[in-house]
């Protein structure tokens, strides 16, 4: 009698399911920010109104040694690219970048770091430091600017960040001014926040309200501050219907912003060369954006002529419709 010969199991199919591009390494210096401006999906629709569809070129390199994690290096690259009326042929203009050397204490930990920035366009450069307590959900940051005789002032910050509600606040010293305060909370899938950037030094609105009086102080104040409300239901996967986030916001009583991102992963089939024989899929990721813009200043009548069937016509312009796609095909398209 024979043996039967044994035959080991073919390893089973995967499906490779890249990084998306961009998230991680923006996201890690949203600590030293307004938590304001990350919320709302501002940042995807930022890429995809702003990054994605431009004229020019920009360029970006991330190094990261393998002895030490805990350094890394951001270049950035942009030109701004025109065409040539006498030739049919783009030119380059104007050539700017900026590098980045960043310091972690622990490579598993973004939120706490130090790094220093050194920019083409003029001659800037900047030191920058931010730590954070996760398990107190609580933190301070600081920016200084390394510059002799550069306009900009060094500026510190603190801020509490929970998955449930954030709030912070920015000053310069130096400048006695007021860069920014915040407030925001989410709950069942809504998501509000308020924020106030005030122009001039801290002691201004005393001073306006000696001279101009309470009302027209809370009506030039009101000017610079911007609110808004999201709703993003929280479905776990984004596999299959995907998630959205719509959200509606007023920015100092000027304007009225209406958006909505839908964002989906998606597989499909295909076989790479350069994968392993059991990849037999990849994800890709596909984002759609829609924003109107809209002004919420009343249009300015023109003058009439006393002439009852004269129709002033306005003077402000029609409301701004943005509608942008991205699809992440491979890791690297």
């Amino acid at each position: 009698m024979g043996l039967a010969e044994s035959k080991a199991d073919p390893p089973p199919r995967v499906v490779l399911v890249p990084p998306l591009f961009e998230r991680d390494h923006r996201g890690r210096s949203r600590m030293a920010n307004s938590s304001y401006d990350f919320l709302f999906a501002k940042p995807a629709l930022k890429w995809l109104f702003h990054d994605y569809i431009d004229n020019d070129a920009h360029a970006v390199l991330r190094l990261s040694p393998g002895e030490d994690p805990r350094v890394s290096i951001t270049a950035r690259f942009h030109s701004s690219l025109r065409s040539n009326k006498h030739r049919d042929v783009i030119v380059a203009e104007q050539n700017s970048g900026s590098m980045t050397l960043r310091y972690q204490v622990d490579p598993a930990e973004p939120l706490t770091f130090l790094d220093v920035k050194v920019g083409k366009q003029g001659n800037s450069a900047q030191a920058r430091a931010c730590y954070f307590d996760v398990a107190n959900k609580w933190g301070a940051f600081a920016s200084v600017p390394l510059t002799v005789g550069h306009s900009v002032s060094p500026v510190f910050g603190v801020r509490y960040s929970s998955p449930v509600v954030t709030a912070g606040g920015m000053i310069s010293p130096t400048d006695s001014k007021l860069h920014c305060l915040w407030l925001a909370g989410r709950s069942n899938g809504f998501t509000a926040g308020i924020q106030f950037r005030p122009h001039g030094p801290m002691t201004q609105p005393l001073q306006y309200m000696h001279s101009k009086g309470f009302s027209q102080m809370s009506e030039d104040i009101a000017e610079h501050i911007n609110y808004a409300v999201a709703y993003s239901p929280q479905q776990g996967s984004t596999f299959g219907k995907g998630t959205f986030t719509a959200a509606v916001e007023v920015q100092g009583q000027k304007q009225l912003v209406v958006s909505f991102l839908h964002h989906q992963a998606v597989q499909r089939l295909s076989h790479n060369p350069l994968e392993h024989q059991d990849v037999v899929g990849v994800t890709n990721y596909l984002d759609v954006g829609l924003q109107v813009v809209s002004s919420l200043v009343p249009a300015e009548l023109g003058q009439g002529n006393g002439d009852p069937a004269s129709i002033p016509l306005p003077t402000t312009d029609a409301a701004e419709l943005q509608l942008a796609a991205a699809w992440q095909v491979s890791p690297c398209l």
